[in-house]
């Protein structure tokens, strides 16, 4: 399946998942194309012989990346974009098949598929991971400033 393809079909994935998860319709569409992306990123280091597991790592890193660019400009939380961007890459198969050869008894095929879904899901983390925390160096949260009027505000209440 060509690349076009794949995006369009995984960005309309993405898009499901934000709209079941509620994200605010003016991020809809830079979600999805986080989603999209990082889907892409997966398919072409996967294509060019490299671990499926370190695929999924830098499908992370640029899901995590185009997310913190994204609520950044459109001053939305990062997680709105990471969340649905990733549900795609989740191993929901390898963990499938491990229940399903643990239950049939074959535990040496479960062990495999479980082991491999577990450092799947480990290398998500980690891009995660890896981003947030270059991106708290560059971009540090600015102080919580105290309101000028907060006992205005306080009388209300």
């Amino acid at each position: 399946m060509n690349y076009l393809l794949q995006f369009v079909i995984s960005f309309i994935t993405t898009l499901g998942f934000c709209l079941f998860f509620n994200v605010k319709k003016a991020a809809l569409i830079s979600a999805s194309f986080a989603g999209a992306l990082g889907w892409i990123a997966c398919r072409m280091t996967s294509n060019a012989g490299l671990n499926v597991i370190f695929a999924n790592f830098v499908a992370a890193l640029v899901i995590s990346i185009v997310a913190e660019v994204l609520a950044r400009i459109q001053k939305n939380p990062v997680s709105i974009y990471i969340v649905p961007g990733m549900l795609p890459l989740v191993p929901g198969f390898g963990i499938y098949y491990t229940i399903q050869y643990l239950v049939s008894g074959k535990y040496e095929a479960g062990l495999k598929e479980g082991v491999l879904a577990f450092f799947i899901a480990l290398a998500l983390a980690l891009g995660i991971i890896c981003v947030s925390a270059t991106s708290k160096l560059f971009f540090p949260t600015p102080p919580i400033t105290v309101l000028e009027n907060h006992e205005n505000i306080k009388e209300e209440i």
